[in-house]
């Protein structure tokens, strides 16, 4: 724990989070560079880990609103 702590605070301050985040939740580096602030439930401590078609879509996500397959949207 020391040593975690000790490379914690040798990073800048947006690393600190991504470094946290890594260590506690096992997602892997896409899955977190993917998380969204919204996607947080801090009343039940709980994270949306739902992919984003391949990151390239910079807004809320609602059912059947991801591209298909071949399409060009």
């Amino acid at each position: 724990m020391t040593e975690f702590r000790a490379l914690m605070l040798e990073l800048p301050q947006k690393m600190r989070v991504i470094g946290i985040v890594a260590a506690t939740t096992g997602l892997r580096i896409s899955e977190i560079l993917g998380l969204w602030w919204m996607g947080i439930d801090w009343k039940t401590l709980q994270m949306d880990v739902t992919p984003v078609g391949r990151g390239r879509y910079c807004r809320e996500v609602q059912d059947g609103d991801l591209p298909q397959a071949g399409s060009h949207r």
